[in-house]
């Protein structure tokens, strides 16, 4: 059997080629604009099917393309746009920061008990060397009971304070009246930059005694 490829049979491919091209150019299009459309809606509806889309797509092109209108569907859903949003949306973001809060207070509280668990070793330690005479009374005082006393002291603080924060939440999100703001992402959050937010020595000048 021939595998010649007669002049018709390359053309047809190639118009075949060319039509699978278009199609898929003209879908992509399509697709593009239909996101663009649920971005500028901006709605709780708009933003899951931007979300339903990027689940099922399987074109990488379009899935970055979608994460794009995800976002722009984010901010135009979550921007506040009455003074209850924005007393609920400045509220999303005290939780979230005392959440954060949290998370560091919870890897300092079990820092403070590995020292402390550290200690007992040293103080049992210690003592056995001092009753085998290995030592001097000089070197018990390498155990430090005073700094034993304060390490404990310490990780109570972080304890109440974590305590305080998980109550402070609780409160703070009951308040929270807009449904759209009880469960606000984390990275929408972060998107949005308030005035001033940055700026934590706004009461310095104040605070600072003036010059004589």
């Amino acid at each position: 059997m021939s595998n010649t490829t007669t002049k018709s049979q390359a053309r047809s491919k190639t118009n075949l080629h060319t039509k699978l091209s278009d199609k898929k150019i003209n879908k992509f299009k399509s697709s593009e604009a239909q996101l663009q459309t649920w971005a500028h809606e901006g709605t709780r509806e708009s933003l899951n099917k931007i979300i339903g889309f990027i689940k099922h797509t399987k074109d990488k092109e379009l899935k970055a393309y979608a994460e794009i209108a995800l976002s722009e569907a984010s901010f135009f859903y979550y921007s506040p746009n009455t003074e209850s949003e924005e007393t609920d949306f400045l509220t999303a973001k005290m939780v979230q920061k005392k959440e954060r809060n949290n998370e560091d207070l919870v890897y300092k509280i079990e820092a403070g008990k590995l020292e402390l668990d550290r200690l007992k070793i040293d103080k049992k330690v210690t003592e056995k060397l001092f009753k085998t005479k290995k030592i001097n009374e000089e070197c018990v005082y390498r155990y430090c009971v005073d700094f034993t006393t304060l390490a404990k002291g310490r990780v109570e603080e972080l304890k109440e304070e974590l305590e305080y924060n998980n109550d402070w939440i609780e409160a703070a999100r009951y308040l929270i009246k807009n449904k759209k703001y009880t469960s606000i992402p984390y990275d929408v959050l972060d998107s949005f930059h308030l005035d001033g937010e940055d700026d934590i020595c706004w009461m310095n000048d104040f605070m600072e005694p003036e010059e004589e």
